[in-house]
């Protein structure tokens, strides 16, 4: 009987700590009372506000409201869809065109252009970034810009991937 009990507790124990720490791994919003305010409750701070400088994935979701990518994920269906990226393209099978949309800018009122895409890729594999991107990044061989709203992502192979590589904010050179 005690041995049962033991077990069952031993149980509940474990399914606990899961919980916790699933619950964990999610912000949670909070009606503050304020029609314009929303509070958010999360783990830890964030480490940085740079996509680039950080190492922690819980990070993302906070750069995912600030930072725009070539492509988010749809809310509704989980789906990639274009942002930033007016069109991509597959080319040589391996390759990725892809165009801008026109009309874009930062904050800072800077526009947005194929070398901030170059920028950002460059930050990225710089053997100082601590990104948790690097992985996926690494099988980029260059960006090829051909002109303000055009550049080309050269792979050194496939990547099943792809779209994730699309997928980081991208930074101003200007600003950073």
């Amino acid at each position: 009987m005690i041995a049962k009990s033991k077990q069952r507790f031993g149980k509940q124990l474990i399914l606990s700590f899961v919980f916790i720490i699933v619950a964990g791994m999610f912000p949670f919003s909070l009606y503050s009372g304020e029609q314009d305010t929303v509070v958010v409750a999360r783990v830890k701070d964030i480490s940085s506000l740079n996509p680039i400088e950080s190492a922690d994935g819980k990070d993302r979701q906070v750069f995912q409201c600030i930072f725009q990518g070539l492509v988010k994920r749809d809310g509704k269906t989980g789906k990639m869809v274009n942002d930033l990226a007016e069109s991509i393209e597959i080319i040589d099978g391996k390759d990725i065109l892809v165009k801008l949309r026109k009309g874009i800018r930062f904050h800072s009122g800077h526009p947005l252009t194929a070398q901030d895409i170059d920028f950002t890729v460059k930050q990225v594999l710089d053997p100082k970034s601590r990104s948790i991107s690097k992985f996926v990044y690494k099988a980029i061989k260059e960006i090829e810009i051909v002109d303000d709203h055009t550049a080309i992502y050269r792979l050194k192979y496939p990547v099943a991937i792809w779209k994730n590589i699309l997928e980081l904010g991208i930074l101003s050179k200007e600003y950073y």
